[in-house]
């Protein structure tokens, strides 16, 4: 776990991303303030050369890091995002708007080596078999990401009843655990919520991420709130290894 928090990175976490290791290959889920922990420690790339980037969607906590990937100096890195799924604009495209002089130090071709569409359902983007699911529950559409029976990656999500089918029997159901339930978050999910979805889903760990970075929210009260509706209920932290 490269980035376990949302929105704004504190001195406790980075936004959100993570590195998803599968013998040579290696995929970042999100490209949030926490690609910097690659940049600092590259010996977390394990002497890779390439790399694989998978975007759930394009809002700035979750693709600022892509403006660190040239300090990696990496013969390959691969961008893949749905654009066209979500938003009907090519992912390409989308990235442009930012990535691109006198907006960006980097122009997109001088980051990434490729970008390519994804289409939701079964890819395999880097190498690595993934299933991808549309999440309407945000203000902007993101992607679910599930990995095998390994792993499940839902952020920037209300709480989707679809979810619990989706992540059904995974090992860690990763989901974005942004309040309290009596706060009622938009685009987002409360603990609780969190706890049923997992519950539902038959998860053996449910681990909350996307975690808010205002001083006044609680996390172990939001992780309690979870934890009485499903035991096996965590708050990651950054470093954080599954």
């Amino acid at each position: 776990m490269l980035g376990s928090g949302g929105w704004i990175p504190t001195g406790e976490r980075e936004t959100c991303c993570a590195l998803v290791e599968d013998g040579d290959r290696a995929l970042l889920i999100d490209a949030g303030s926490g690609v910097r922990h690659l940049v600092a420690d590259p010996d977390l790339l394990r002497g890779r050369r390439e790399l694989s980037v998978l975007l759930t969607h394009f809002h700035g906590d979750h693709t600022v890091g892509i403006s660190y990937l040239p300090a990696l100096g990496l013969d390959r890195v691969a961008i893949h995002g749905a654009g066209a799924a979500l938003y009907g604009v090519p992912t390409r495209e989308i990235l442009e708007r930012v990535y691109t002089h006198p907006q960006a130090a980097f122009d997109l071709a001088e980051v990434a080596s490729e970008v390519h569409d994804v289409d939701l359902g079964l890819t395999e983007p880097g190498g690595i078999p993934i299933e991808l699911r549309r999440q309407d529950m945000h203000p902007d559409p993101t992607l679910g990401v599930r990995i095998g029976d390994r792993y499940a990656w839902c952020t920037d999500t209300g709480a989707d009843p679809e979810t619990a089918s989706f992540a059904r029997g995974v090992a860690v159901l990763f989901h974005d655990m942004w309040a309290l339930d009596v706060e009622r978050p938009v685009g987002h999910a409360s603990g609780a919520e969190c706890g049923q979805l997992a519950d539902a889903a038959g998860a053996g760990m449910l681990v909350g991420i996307h975690l808010s970075p205002l001083p006044a929210v609680d996390h172990e009260r939001i992780r309690a709130e979870a934890a009485a509706r499903f035991a096996a209920a965590s708050l990651s932290s950054d470093h954080a290894v599954y």
